[in-house]
């Protein structure tokens, strides 16, 4: 009998072990589709590895990286905080420990000692989250150190080819010494990579606008710049003022910095509504970015000629595949929406997208269409979520026959 309990004992032992999830080694939420069970997997099965391995440095960040994105999810913050709080104490004063401090830290003090501190310490072999974070922490605190960063972040293989070709048609579509400011790391991070991995485009200025509140890049971008220090007006402390008047001061620094230069100005064309709020009727669209002009122009026809002639659409034709990075269908989405306007008759283009539609060429008109809806079909959404895109992209009855799209776009450079 007590050999039948024992076996019974290891078969259930057994069976809830193979009934848990491995510990994978995964991408950042930006580079891989996964949803909300696949971390909370993760998050249990690189927690078994802390237990089992409690000095185990990448045990403890695939821990804490798992646990992070799984309160994207469900909001349970405070269990991330307490895998820093035991991190702390299982493995202080080490290259992971102040990693985890300086990406889960809002403290700007806090942030650069911690950073200064784990890129000191950085692993000769890094991983996805190595190479990702410190790009923008190197670009904008270390600049000396970021080229040799982002080349080495290339030659690893592990940084997206479809990224690198959305940045090289945004550099290229910018007047040459222009300044581009973008928020989000899809707006800045892939251009850096491009200037500082592959040294193209460099007269380019691209600046991570929330950074401007760090004093020492700002000041550092001041001085690139040529700008007297007496233009620089004081940073709100946004424990003491509110989002908005941190965003005006965001907004009038770069007018500082406009004004003072006499540099072209651009933007993202999928800017923030303060952004569009603070230079109303000065941004234009010209596809993938918006230039801040204060004289209107025909932005419809520099529009037009950065699709036919600038920008590099075949990487665009690509369907996407399982392993291909969640941005690119971001990517992907961008592009077809920021080219909208390009379905307008150029009279008709200013009055943003009008209930009735005009065509001025039809077999132009379904030339275009129909290759901005066969990128959405290259994405891997939903068929739901494709199909709501295609009918907000067209609001025709019919779709034209199709076409031959081998003369569409233009060889990357």
């Amino acid at each position: 009998m007590r050999h039948l309990i024992t076996l019974a004992v290891a078969l259930l032992t057994a069976a809830n072990v193979m009934g848990q999830a491995e510990p994978e080694q995964f991408l950042g939420i930006n580079a891989l589709t996964k949803d909300s069970a696949y971390y909370a997997d993760q998050a249990e099965a690189w927690g078994r590895e802390v237990k089992l391995h409690p000095t185990d440095e990448k045990a403890w960040k695939y821990y804490f990286m798992a646990v992070n994105y799984r309160a994207l999810y469900d909001g349970d913050y405070q269990a991330k905080e307490e895998v820093v709080r035991r991190m702390g104490e299982a493995i202080p004063d080490s290259y992971t420990y102040y990693y985890t401090l300086y990406r889960s830290s809002y403290d700007e003090e806090v942030m650069d000692s911690c950073g200064r501190k784990a890129v000191a310490m950085l692993p000769k072999e890094k991983d996805f989250f190595d190479y990702d974070v410190w790009t923008a922490y190197l670009v904008t605190r270390q600049p000396e150190r970021a080229a040799s960063h982002c080349k080495a972040y290339l030659r690893s293989g592990i940084y997206s080819d479809y990224a690198l070709a959305h940045a090289r048609n945004v550099l290229a579509s910018m007047e040459p010494n222009s300044i581009y400011f973008g928020s989000g790391d899809l707006q800045v991070i892939p251009l850096w990579m491009l200037q500082y991995g592959k040294g193209k485009y460099t007269d380019r200025t691209v600046v991570a606008l929330p950074m401007l509140t760090n004093n020492t890049y700002r000041q550092r971008l001041f001085h690139e710049l040529g700008i007297d220090n007496r233009y620089e007006a004081e940073v709100p402390d946004s424990t003491r003022f509110s989002e908005e008047a941190v965003n005006n001061w965001l907004c009038s620094t770069v007018e500082t910095i406009r004004k003072a230069t006499g540099r072209t100005v651009y933007f993202p064309s999928n800017n923030n509504d303060w952004i569009e709020n603070y230079w109303y009727g000065k941004l234009f669209p010209e596809g993938l970015v918006q230039k801040c002009s204060d004289r209107d122009y025909d932005w419809y026809k520099v529009m037009e000629h950065n699709y036919e002639k600038v920008y590099n659409l075949s990487f665009l034709k690509k369907p996407a595949s399982e392993d291909r990075w969640s941005t690119a269908n971001v990517i992907a989405e961008l592009f077809v929406s920021s080219m909208k306007p390009l379905l307008y008759r150029p009279d008709m283009a200013s009055q943003l997208f009008p209930t009735s539609l005009f065509y001025s060429n039809a077999k132009l008109f379904n030339k275009r269409i129909l290759f901005l809806i066969s990128i959405i079909n290259g994405t891997n959404y939903s068929d739901a979520h494709k199909q709501d895109y295609i009918e907000w992209l067209d609001t025709r009855t019919k779709i034209y026959p199709s076409f031959d799209d081998d003369d569409e776009g233009n060889e990357e450079e």
